[in-house]
């Protein structure tokens, strides 16, 4: 299964792209570039796919340049980031006050207080002392 990030949320391809008859091809004209809303009047995915549901996603589609919906459904499964719960599945370093029992000393960056990104869900070095680390995961 096909599982992409894209700004905070997870893709993942469901359904089918047979081109045969669907309702994305009967729903009415939508503006290009939007996503469909699951459950919305004319919904042009199904919301069947056992995997999807199983993450806990919802099939969307994507309206195209000629105001149908996409044939191909894909999986959005929303960013738990936030939620106070590290999920180290979905490669949160932490999340709220759940550092992982991290502290700026465990992790060899002197003295001070380490915070967690709250959009990011990333360790924020940015009030230790130390050195922060290359790679993108200070604040």
């Amino acid at each position: 299964m096909l599982l992409v990030m894209l700004s905070g949320l997870a893709l993942a391809a469901c359904g089918d792209d047979s081109g045969g008859s669907s309702s994305a091809q009967r729903a009415a004209p939508c503006t290009p570039g939007v996503m469909s809303e699951p459950g919305m009047e004319g919904d042009p995915c199904p919301q069947d796919d056992a995997n999807c549901v199983a993450m806990g996603g919802e099939a969307v589609s994507t309206c195209q340049a000629d105001t149908t919906w996409s044939l191909m459904c894909q999986c959005v499964i929303p960013s738990r980031c936030g939620n106070g719960v590290r999920d180290m599945a979905a490669g949160e370093q932490c999340d709220g006050a759940d550092l992982a029992g991290q502290t700026c000393m465990s992790m060899n960056m002197g003295m001070g207080v380490l915070s967690c990104n709250p959009s990011t869900c990333m360790l924020d070095y940015s009030m230790c002392t130390g050195n922060v680390p290359t790679g993108g995961a200070g604040g």
